[in-house]
């Protein structure tokens, strides 16, 4: 009797486990027929190094065409892209997202990402899109946001599998170069004069200097300090995206938005498609969408965008009709604005604001200085000041130009390290509402000062020469060179 009992209710939940497997299955189903694509869980290889991510592919039973979605510098998931994915996928057109390497399910190191690391692993995905049999092997490209411009750029060149290239706020400068122009129009924003922002700016590629080196292993830090920063200087930030440019061969899309104020639309067009037809190729589309920002967003500025929301209209139709015209053979109904529009004489690799640090701007001597000078005139201060209060009765011991120098110049480098406080902080600060205090604005004035009094100190040095200490020539000699420190850091003549 019981065994009876037992093999009816073996039978029963059979029949409902069918009946609970072909409700999942009808439901799947008619949810990927509603959404027009279907998405996959994938991994693929480059090299020892696993990557994952997501496969979305269109509802169709022809070989379709296909993306890899390349990263910016920002989101390092697959997951920060999927809009782009569903987007391309409901237009018939296949997506592969993935984490970057060293990013949540993908292997590899976070603090080795070059461009040439990252190339591969876009060419490892295009391989392993090539090799799937929904796929059509001859029409997977490659699109990139921002820095994943650079990163196509360079993939593009190394191999001919690649059939088509887009690039969105891609850059045809280094990444040095693109975020000098990015702070330069964050201070502009934030109502910093001309000066100050050069000042500022001096600060910034300084600090690119600096993180170059800590990639390289010259100044000891611990394995998760500055991770995101450490992770940005692996990249290459002086790598230039022209020769890259020049070999590449397929068909290109340039797109931009016209309130960019991190990727210049001009610039941008101009060095890209100037690279392009000196590499022998015309075969580029381009087109800047009116009050889009960086990531062709409809926002109030152009350093304050969404990465989901606010598309301007028209950017992922526009992309899309492209991508199946190049795939397909057809004609892509769209010509192309004169390039003298967006020509443009900017020198950035040798331009002064966004260029290449002298030797006494790098590293090394910056530092070296910026320890030096607060030690010297803070022990010169104490030290003035102690000899004041031991001063025996009858003796001569006042505040005399040593004093006067030691204190000002004291007052001077802080008021430089809280200026570069403030300047390394932009963000936190309301655009548009932000001014330099008062007193930090006529440091420039006290610097003017201090040339004077220095002036003063030297002339009185020479005169008295027999009577002079080697105390006195050596604090003579640091105020000389602390005026062109000075000079160097906008810290004389006119207020900021």
């Amino acid at each position: 009797m019981q065994n009876h009992i037992s093999k009816k209710r073996r039978m029963i939940n059979k029949f409902i486990f069918v009946i609970y497997l072909v409700f999942f299955v009808l439901v799947t189903n008619l949810d990927a027929q509603t959404v027009g694509y279907k998405q996959e869980k994938v991994k693929f290889q480059n090299g020892d190094v696993t990557l994952a991510g997501d496969l979305f592919t269109p509802l169709t039973e022809m070989k379709s065409p296909a993306v890899v979605i390349l990263h910016g510098s920002g989101p390092d998931e697959g997951s920060g892209y999927r809009i782009y994915a569903e987007e391309f996928a409901k237009a018939g057109i296949a997506t592969l997202v993935y984490d970057k390497r060293g990013a949540k399910d993908s292997g590899g190191d976070w603090r080795r990402r070059s461009f040439e690391l990252m190339a591969g692993d876009a060419l490892a995905a295009v391989k392993f899109l090539r090799n799937r049999t929904e796929i059509d092997s001859r029409k997977v490209g490659l699109w990139g946001i921002s820095q994943g411009g650079w990163t196509i750029a360079h993939a593009a060149a190394r191999s001919k599998d690649v059939a088509f290239v887009v690039s969105v706020a891609g850059n045809g400068v280094s990444p040095t170069q693109q975020e000098m122009y990015h702070k330069d129009e964050m201070f502009k924003a934030l109502g910093y004069s001309e000066k100050a922002r050069e000042t500022a700016l001096k600060f910034w590629k300084l600090a690119f200097d600096w993180l170059v080196l800590l990639d390289e292993g010259a100044f000891p830090m611990p394995e998760n300090a500055l991770k995101s920063e450490r992770s940005a200087a692996s990249i290459g930030l002086n790598y230039n995206p022209l020769p890259d440019w020049e070999n590449v061969t397929q068909p290109v899309l340039l797109i931009h938005g016209e309130k960019d104020s991190l990727s210049p639309p001009e610039q941008a067009i101009s060095t890209i498609t100037g690279a392009l037809q000196k590499g022998g190729s015309d075969n580029f589309t381009f087109r800047v969408f009116p009050n889009a920002s960086h990531t062709i967003t409809i926002n109030k500025t152009g350093l304050e965008f969404d990465w989901e929301n606010n598309f301007a209209p028209g950017y992922f139709q526009f992309t899309t009709d492209w991508i199946k015209a190049e795939t397909s053979g057809e004609s892509f109904n769209y010509t192309n604005p004169p390039l003298a529009d967006y020509s443009t004489s900017a020198d950035y690799e040798n331009s002064g604001r966004y260029g290449k640090l002298p030797w006494y701007g790098r590293t090394y001597p910056q530092l070296f200085l910026m320890f030096f000078f607060p030690a010297v005139f803070l022990i010169g201060s104490v030290s003035r000041i102690i000899r004041l209060f031991r001063a025996k009765d009858g003796e001569q011991n006042n505040i005399n130009t040593d004093g006067i120098l030691s204190l000002l110049n004291l007052f001077l480098t802080a008021g430089f390290f809280v200026f570069i406080a403030a300047s390394v902080f932009p963000q936190g600060m309301s655009l548009g509402s932000y001014s330099i205090p008062i007193w930090q604005r006529y440091l420039p004035l006290l610097g003017n000062l201090s040339l004077i009094l220095t002036f003063f100190l030297i002339v009185k040095t020479v005169v008295n020469r027999k009577d002079v200490s080697k105390r006195q020539i050596f604090f003579t000699i640091v105020n000389f060179v602390f005026v062109f420190w000075l000079y160097y850091w906008n810290f004389l003549g006119l207020p900021f």
